[in-house]
């Protein structure tokens, strides 16, 4: 999911590495607060770019999606020829947006600029491959969630040492404080020192959490819902950074988000309900 979300701001739209993009009338502000002129680039822009990639485009999504079907969640998606199919798509859309940046845009990244990105990809990748082969896991009993319908087949009573894991309501309250501080964080460096140490404690705790006897892909939806619902309720809150829209066009679309995204957590939710529990790693 990083190396997806700095290819996106790196290499495809550049847009880490603008110093005007598109013309933004907001654009100086959340560049020049925590500009990093070595790398020519703003450190806010790093976490609310890439790190927007990894939870919105990619990580929450796929946790939800997954809760729908959570007897295969820990299976790929597609195989090699999808694989294949969409690696090919993506380039091609991917070259059309980077052509158009190319043409239409007057800041563009450096040949250093994009060499580095690109070598943080590939390690990000790499890094990827090898702390996401399987590994056995330890087979303590699971314990069924306090908060769905238990699976006689899975509720069993804990192993002698093993934690049990939080509550679902719990850990959606936990990931509540760390989505609102992130998706609201200001663009300055105290904002930007807040939203890291807010995500890594926070990434510290579920870490520690799903290791727990009983964690399910209903912690996962848990986890994952806050920040998706944080960010359409902060949509509300300002208007298209591009384009003259209409208010009633823009709060219309805010509704619309909205509640898709309560509709979708809620099944989802609801789904994971099934009892399933994840292998502790």
């Amino acid at each position: 999911a990083a190396a997806f979300g700095l290819t996106q701001a790196g290499l495809v739209d550049q847009s880490l590495f603008s110093l005007n993009y598109r013309n933004i009338e907001s654009w100086d502000e959340s560049l020049r607060g925590t500009f990093v002129a070595p790398l020519g680039l703003s450190a806010y822009n790093v976490l609310n770019f890439v790190g927007g990639h990894i939870i919105f485009s990619i990580c929450a999504p796929i946790a939800l999606v997954e809760a729908y079907r959570p007897s295969r969640a820990r299976e790929p998606w597609i195989g090699v020829r999808g694989l294949v199919i969409v690696t090919v798509l993506y380039v091609a859309a991917s070259m059309l947006i980077l052509q158009e940046h190319l043409t239409t845009e007057t800041s563009h990244a450096s040949v250093g600029q994009i060499i580095g990105s690109a070598v943080v990809v590939s390690l990000l990748v790499l890094a990827a491959v090898i702390l996401g082969r399987p590994r056995p896991n330890p087979s303590p009993a699971a314990t069924a969630d306090p908060d769905t319908t238990p699976d006689p087949a899975t509720n069993s009573a804990p192993a002698v040492g093993v934690r049990p894991a939080p509550r679902v309501r719990t850990t959606f309250l936990l990931a509540l404080p760390v989505a609102l501080i992130y998706t609201m964080a200001l663009p300055t460096w105290t904002g930007v020192g807040l939203a890291v140490s807010a995500l890594v404690v926070g990434g510290m705790v579920v870490r520690r959490a799903s290791r727990s006897a009983g964690w399910g892909i209903g912690h996962v939806v848990a986890v994952a819902a806050p920040f998706l619902l944080a960010r359409a309720v902060l949509a509300f809150m300002y208007f298209p950074v591009i384009g003259e829209v209409s208010a009633a066009a823009k709060y219309g679309h805010n509704v619309v988000l909205l509640a898709a995204v309560l509709v979708i957590s809620v099944s989802a939710g609801r789904a994971a309900s099934t009892r399933h529990t994840l292998p502790l790693s």
